[in-house]
């Protein structure tokens, strides 16, 4: 029971943590998309590498990578699915460290719970929604989710609940499936997009939280596959307005909220 007084189901040892009750319609439709793909989710992900020609382990561990992860970090991995990038995470953590685990699919998490069975790290999995972590601020050192991303429907509210559960400093890194705009007229897109219309979704910069700092993407897997990381901060950057800037804008000849900018030189 939540100090809220509501009451979470506990099935074979893992919490279903799912909010709100009723999920919202796209991520109803998730939740039954991935429970009855459950059965060749394997299967389609090993025809996905071998599409592009490319080596899984090394495309999911240089996502990884940009985790900077220690042995003795708190790890939150959310849409784990059937557990093949979390095995991976599980590796590079030890005994003092921590991977909770999530996805909001019963049927599917059961793989990912039978990848991880055994592993140094100690793991706290849950059933979920990532646009409602069950965690207080600050209760990670690394946040990391790939796939599905596009499937939310309030992909602002989960990366904001991404930062809110990683720690200042901390690395968070989402990777889903897009197609880059200079790419778009090839044929790869039109067929990618024909097959999957997700292929064509955006890469979330317009969703990302303040607290988001030293942001890259990067496309991976036929470059039509993005990797979003960032470094989470506090609050709104700042930057000191009243200092002094040569060519009309700044300092003591910086314009008010709401007034055109002076003119600097041109070039």
């Amino acid at each position: 029971m939540s100090p809220a007084g509501d009451v979470f189901e506990v099935i074979d040892g893992v919490p279903d943590f799912t909010w709100p009750p009723k999920l919202a319609e796209a991520d109803g439709r998730a939740r039954e998309h991935y429970d009855s793909a459950a059965e060749t989710y394997d299967r389609d992900i090993d025809d996905l590498f071998a599409m592009f020609g490319a080596d899984e382990a090394a495309s999911r561990n240089a996502a990884i990578d940009q985790l900077h992860l220690r042995a003795d970090m708190r790890v939150l991995e959310t849409g784990a699915g059937s557990g093949r990038d979390s095995e991976l995470i599980a590796r590079r953590l030890g005994p003092d460290g921590l991977l909770c685990v999530q996805d909001i699919s019963k049927t599917l998490f059961t793989k990912a719970l039978r990848r991880l069975d055994g592993c140094a790290v100690p793991v706290a999995p849950h059933i979920g929604n990532a646009c409602y972590l069950p965690f207080p601020d600050n209760s990670f050192d690394a946040y990391f989710h790939a796939g599905a991303i596009n499937c939310f429907s309030d992909i602002p509210r989960a990366l904001s609940e991404a930062a809110r559960v990683t720690r200042p400093g901390g690395r968070v890194v989402v990777a889903d499936e897009n197609v880059p705009v200079w790419l778009r007229q090839t044929a790869l897109a039109r067929n990618l997009i024909n097959a999957n219309p997700l292929f064509a979704g955006d890469v979330p910069l317009a969703h990302l939280p303040v607290e988001a700092r030293d942001v890259s993407v990067r496309w991976t897997l036929g470059g039509v596959f993005y990797e979003l990381a960032f470094r989470v901060g506090t609050g709104e950057p700042v930057a000191n307005v009243d200092a002094a800037v040569h060519g009309g804008i700044g300092g003591a000849d910086r314009a008010p909220f709401g007034a055109p900018l002076k003119q600097g030189p041109h070039r």
